[in-house]
């Protein structure tokens, strides 16, 4: 591709295991991509003293609240985000720059899970994602009632954070039009099911 497009001459390649062949402050930009969060959230891990104060690039296929949680905590602050969806796949991106000073609102929980900036934008691929989260919770969380066991009281708890999350989501949107519905003359409020 590089030479298809004409930068086969202006591009560096190096096969690296992570950031290990970069040079400390060497990038402007780091792009990681189509990979797990864990594996993105080490590749960082292991890579902090090459990162400087490179805008970060990221799009984690699984556990990217623990890239977010990753992302808080070093002081980089989420400046974008957007979302896709391909093949009944959801693919978050994140881009991030670090905040010298550390002056860094937390994340709340459900930021951490779908995303400060996708919620507060309400991405419609994120509206869609969190419809078919919260089914599947709620249908988890009825199978799981079925065991009395320790294990299934842990797994119970596990699913009913994320389902309290997805639902906390959903409330603060209602709150935010009820809010809204107080101060306008009429208000038309569509949704899906």
């Amino acid at each position: 591709n590089l030479a298809l497009y004409g930068y086969e001459q202006s591009v560096e390649r190096r096969l690296s295991d992570g950031l290990d062949k970069l040079l400390p402050n060497e990038a402007d930009v780091i792009i990681i991509a189509g990979m797990g969060g864990e594996l993105t959230r080490d590749i960082l891990d292991r890579g902090l003293d090459k990162i400087g104060n490179a805008v970060l690039i990221l799009e984690p296929h699984s556990h990217v609240w623990d890239v977010r949680m990753w992302l808080e905590n070093h002081d980089f602050e989420i400046v974008q985000e957007d979302m896709c969806r391909e093949d009944d796949k959801y693919y978050p991106a994140i881009k991030a720059v670090h905040v010298k000073n550390g002056n860094l609102s937390r994340l709340t929980l459900p930021e951490l899970y779908f995303g400060p900036v996708l919620l507060k934008m309400r991405h419609p691929v994120l509206e869609e994602y969190l419809q078919i989260e919260y089914r599947k919770k709620q249908y988890m969380l009825e199978q799981i009632s079925k065991s009395n066991t320790l294990e299934a009281e842990t797994k119970r708890n596990e699913v009913r954070e994320v389902f309290d999350t997805i639902c906390n989501a959903t409330f603060t949107r209602q709150e935010e039009a009820a809010k809204l519905s107080a101060v306008c003359d009429s208000m038309v409020v569509v949704g899906g099911r």
